[in-house]
């Protein structure tokens, strides 16, 4: 940025603080439309997102915090159970040219037959940016700035079975911005069409508690600062993002897991390989008097999104132990 786009970037950041109502900011903001929309767009390459919702029953501008505040968010899912079956998954990009419209579907059935009652998408549902959010109509690739064809669109991908539940991580597609705006798609949709069985983890990041055990979910890989901060608290890292399925060991004492997720969609990343492929994970974890003591991480391969997953692999059995401060 430019000097005067950086004294603009910190005026814009000042104004909004802690929450505003789009009147207030309207009146008070200096920026023509298309320079407010650049200010905007550096707060999100910078990892600050400002949301636009209702507030009072007033539009209103807010932190990510005060968003989740208002609308009672938690960036935590806590449940307990001896035992837990959770299948993984991640980057469905639906509204790209290359999203398996039916493939929850798919994913749903694999649920029924083999008992598992929750799903974890670590992110990027839909495939929205700052500009605009592509919808996929008889295989072209439509744009519109309607979110009402958004959420019909998602009406049609996501399955609804009252014995499964979604915990939901949004991440950078999934709030699309055609104004700067954070437009939180996920959460229109489980209000508009009273979508229950679907909880929101948090935004970028978030944990799953069971039993007081924490399993973090990050959408990108983690850097060096995040790495830092889990490591006294989480065993187990999921995340999205790259599109391939790998393992990575953060620390070896104490030793803590970043498992890689693969996309449900057709969208590789890099070059074609082994680990790059359209799937899931299946993550069983066993507990010893409350806390963790083994994960069990399989992954799954499609051949085709109208045919049964196939096993990739054996697994990969991990022994391990909830950290603590």
């Amino acid at each position: 940025m430019s000097k005067y786009d950086k004294a603009e970037y910190d005026y814009v950041k000042r104004l909004i603080g802690e929450g505003i109502f789009k009147d207030d900011f309207q009146q008070n903001c200096r920026l023509d439309g298309a320079n407010l929309h650049q200010v905007l767009c550096g707060f999100r390459q910078d990892g600050h997102r400002i949301f636009e919702t209702e507030f009072q029953g007033r539009p209103y501008y807010a932190t990510k915090a005060k968003y989740m505040q208002i609308n009672g968010i938690s960036d935590k899912i806590i449940c307990d159970a001896d035992s837990l079956k959770i299948l993984v998954c991640a980057d469905t990009h639906f509204g790209s040219i290359k999203d398996n419209k039916h493939i929850l579907f798919n994913v749903y059935n694999f649920c029924v037959a083999n008992n598992i009652h929750h799903i974890i998408i670590v992110g990027d549902i839909v495939e929205g940016n700052d500009y605009y959010i592509p919808h996929k109509t008889d295989d072209q690739l439509q744009y519109s700035l309607s979110p009402e064809n958004q959420l019909k669109y998602l009406s049609e991908c996501i399955p609804y079975d009252s014995g499964i539940t979604i915990h939901f991580l949004a991440a950078n597609h999934d709030l699309f911005s055609s104004t700067g705006f954070a437009n939180d798609v996920m959460f229109k949709f489980i209000n508009e069409y009273n979508r229950k069985d679907i909880s929101i983890v948090g935004y970028d990041f978030g944990e799953l508690l069971i039993n007081d055990s924490s399993i973090y979910l990050n959408h990108h890989a983690l850097d060096g600062i995040n790495r830092v901060n889990l490591s006294y608290s989480s065993n187990l890292v999921l995340s999205g993002h790259s599109h391939m399925a790998e393992i990575n060991i953060l620390y070896n004492e104490p030793m803590v897991i970043e498992k890689k997720i693969v996309s449900l969609s057709n969208i590789k990343h890099g070059e074609e390989s082994s680990n790059n492929y359209t799937g899931f994970t299946v993550l069983e974890i066993t507990f010893n008097k409350g806390d963790f003591d083994k994960f069990y991480l399989k992954d799954y391969k499609y051949e085709s999104p109208s045919e049964p997953p196939i096993c990739y692999g054996e697994g990969m059995r991990i022994l391990t132990r909830r950290l603590t401060k």
